[in-house]
C-alpha cells in the first residue's frame, strides 16, 4: 500500500472516529505522536487551538478528556512497533477513551 492510501484511510478512520463534530475543530481528539506527523499536521497540529499532542502514550492517556479520542500514531513504522503497557489500557478504559492505536 503506497503512503497516499495508507494516510487517506487513516483521514477516514479519525473522521468516523470524531463522530459528525468537524475534525479540524475537534477538541476531543488527543495525538500520541511527533510533532511532525503527517496525520497530524493534516488535520490542524500546530494550527488550530485544541489539537493536543504529546509525545509519550502515557502522557497522552493521562492528559485526553474523559470519553474522547485518542491517536496513538506510529514514529517507527515499520521498524519498531508502538510500546504500549497495561497501565496504558487500564487508564484508557478507566476514562472511556476511544482509541486508534497504530503499529501496536
Amino acid at each position: 500500500m503506497n503512503p497516499r492510501d495508507l494516510i487517506r484511510r487513516l483521514v477516514v478512520s479519525v473522521v468516523l472516529l470524531a463522530g459528525t463534530r468537524p475534525v479540524l475543530a475537534a477538541p476531543g481528539l488527543t495525538f500520541c505522536c511527533s510533532a511532525h506527523n503527517d496525520v497530524y499536521l493534516a488535520l490542524g497540529g500546530t494550527t488550530t487551538a485544541g489539537v493536543a499532542r504529546f509525545d509519550t502514550p502515557a502522557e497522552a492517556v493521562e492528559r485526553a478528556g474523559e470519553g474522547t479520542g485518542l491517536l496513538v500514531l506510529a514514529g517507527g513504522y515499520p521498524t519498531h512497533q508502538t510500546a504500549l503497557d497495561d497501565a496504558f489500557f487500564t487508564a484508557a478504559t478507566n476514562k472511556r477513551l476511544r482509541l486508534y492505536l497504530e503499529f501496536p
